[in-house]
Order: structure tokens, then sequence, then C-alpha cells
């Protein structure tokens, strides 16, 4: 399965998932649901500047948008103004290590 592919499916599914829940679960979660749209689009431009050997590696980890969705929340806050696909770069040095 090709990366675009993986993560298409992955964000699809988290976005069913959510949209299976209340209304009021929905709005408590924009922000979230938000930032990882953001992400997803955001990994399609990156995976383009990727080798072939970064990107097979990518291709066995699982869940990517929730990893970098982790990776952010757990290093950057909403206030850091740090471009996405800087702190993408970075998330893929954590990963290669």
């Amino acid at each position: 399965m090709m990366l675009e592919e993986k993560i298409a499916n992955e964000f699809q599914r988290y976005f069913l998932s959510m949209m299976a829940t209340s209304k009021e679960n929905i709005f408590a979660h924009s922000d979230e649901i938000e930032v990882r749209k953001q992400i997803k689009n955001e990994l399609y431009e990156f995976i383009g500047t990727l080798t072939e050997e970064q990107k097979e590696i990518l291709s066995v980890q699982s869940s990517l948008i929730e990893s970098v969705y982790r990776y952010r929340s757990d290093f950057y806050s909403a206030d850091d103004d740090i471009s996405c696909q800087d702190f993408l770069n970075d998330w893929m040095k954590s990963v290669m290590s």
C-alpha cells in the first residue's frame, strides 16, 4: 500500500469514528479534527521530499497521523511559531532514531 493510501485510510477511519459520536463530542474535539486534517494534508506534501528508505520505514509504521499528532502535542504548544514542514522534519528524525 502506498503511503498516501495509508494516510488517507487512517484519516478516514478516525474521521468516521468521530462522526459516529454525539454532536457534543464532535464539537468538543473540533480542534483535534482540524489539526489531524492539517497533518494529513501536510504529510501528503512531506512524502514527496522523502527518500525511498524513509518511505519504506514509514510504510511499516502504524498510525502515522496519530504519531505526528502525539509528537506535536508532546513537544510543541499551539503558540509555537514553527512551520509544519519543520516539525515534520523533527518528527521524522525521532522516527529514524
